[in-house]
């Protein structure tokens, strides 16, 4: 995620995420006793951020607090997430952990989870009364586990379906009146799709590329996860209906292959393919207006809106894509002290703080309804909107995460290139998954 924007913080919504977010009262937190050798206690904070702008926000958030607590410093540490996390896992596991950690990316948490390298944080959700309401609900499901609380979450990220209107509007087609059913997107494909020869032009959407398979799955109206019952459900006929789309709308432009080869040739540019013209309907998260945009392609006309849908789904459904979070290691030194600076991190502040300044999607329902931050934040209106409708869908909260996004990207696309049927396909993969849920719960052992 690229990550940049103005600094804009408004004191006037500072009281409204104290429950959900943790908030001890200021934006300090309140002091831990003053250790018997009169020395600050040092907490260690692991931090991803490897962006000029992500790394600005949490360099300033932590030298606010330092600035006012006298009894507790935290020691900023950039640390790498190559190799999902290794750095962070190996620190926690060899004697020399830290005592808070941040990811950028959500996968690492419920492996942590699962080896029993992360604390839960019941005892400070009762202290400051963090209550689940107060959450969105696909957000709740990615910070507990079986009940209880492991981390805080500071925002999260969803796609919207971005439209290049001077594309589309050549096409016949009204940017202003986008595609709300499945059968609306496919005539729009057809109508913006052109060739020259084999070799496309132009294509419109290509759902495993732009969007992905959670999305579409859940526009289909499946999933390939059932968080009450912690079960992969791969192979529900839901999903079996999503691919076999994905492999119809790969025939109309000539083949899966065919739009592989073209997304590489227009990734060699080193320019987004969205500002191309060649592939005017895209997935975009709720960063890109604000950061990416209107720097990178100032003149470019697009529209916003919420993905269609199969009849009987909801218009404005969404998929969740993950979202930064706050964990304790189970073994930090500080684990007081680390909890105050994790309230902190989480209080209404800077989760405000964090969310304008990124423009990213914040984790609780009252600041997203805030009109003061809705203000500050004014290309994110249609996410915002999007939440309101409060339709969701969650992130796969579950330790075998990545090893089943390889696979499922495996199997999936041999059903869209024609090689095997979808049925067969996710049934394979069904059949793969149960083996390994079975094996990771005797083993703790997560496949490379």
């Amino acid at each position: 995620m690229l990550r940049a924007g103005a600094a804009i913080v408004a004191a006037g919504t500072s009281g409204i995420l104290v429950a959900a977010c943790g908030a001890g009262g200021s934006s300090g937190g309140s002091e831990a006793p003053q250790p018997a050798t009169g020395q600050p206690v040092k907490v260690t904070f692991f931090s991803p951020a490897s962006d000029p702008q992500g790394d600005e926000i949490m360099r300033d958030q932590t030298k606010q607090f330092n600035d006012k607590n006298k009894n507790i410093q935290i020691d900023y540490v950039f640390t790498a997430t190559d190799d999902n996390y290794k750095n962070y896992t190996t620190a926690m596991i060899s004697g020399s952990s830290p005592d808070v950690i941040m990811t950028y990316d959500y996968p690492p948490v419920p492996q942590w989870q699962a080896k029993g390298l992360i604390r839960d944080l019941e005892q400070y959700r009762k202290e400051v009364g963090i209550k689940q309401d107060d959450y969105f609900a696909n957000v709740w499901q990615m910070i507990t586990f079986g009940g209880k609380l492991y981390g805080f979450l500071q925002e999260f990220d969803a796609n919207l379906l971005i439209i290049d209107n001077e594309t589309v509007s050549r096409a016949g087609l009204d940017p202003n009146n986008p595609p709300k059913t499945i059968d609306d997107l496919d005539n729009w494909n057809a109508r913006v799709f052109k060739k020259s020869g084999d070799t496309p032009e132009t294509i419109g959407i290509a759902p495993w590329r732009h969007g992905g398979y959670d999305l579409w799955a859940g526009l289909h109206g499946g999933g390939w996860f059932d968080p009450a019952t912690q079960k992969f459900t791969i192979n529900r006929k839901e999903n079996v209906a999503a691919v076999a789309w994905m492999n119809k709308t790969a025939k109309v432009y000539g083949g899966y292959e065919i739009v592989e080869a073209m997304h590489k040739t227009l990734s060699l540019t080193g320019r987004p393919s969205l500002y191309s013209g060649r592939t005017p309907l895209s997935a975009q998260g709720e960063w890109n207006p604000h950061n990416n945009f209107q720097k990178e392609q100032p003149d470019w006309k697009y529209s916003i809106a919420f993905f269609p849908a199969l009849p009987g789904v909801t218009y404005g459904t969404g998929q969740t894509g993950g979202g930064n979070t706050f964990a304790m290691p189970k073994d930090a030194p500080h684990p007081k002290e680390a909890a105050q600076v994790m309230k902190y991190f989480g209080s209404a502040e800077m989760v405000y703080d964090w969310n304008v300044r990124e423009n990213n999607l914040p984790p609780v329902k009252a600041l997203a309804s805030d009109a003061k931050f809705r203000q500050a934040v004014p290309m994110m209106a249609k996410w915002l909107d999007m939440l309101k409708i409060d339709k969701m869908k969650p992130v796969i909260a579950h330790p075998l995460v990545n090893y089943f996004g390889s696979k499922r990207t495996e199997w999936a696309s041999k059903a869209i290139t024609g090689e095997i049927s979808p049925q067969q396909a996710l049934d394979e993969l069904q059949k793969d998954m149960d083996n390994q849920v079975k094996l990771f719960e005797q083993t703790k052992t997560i496949p490379g």
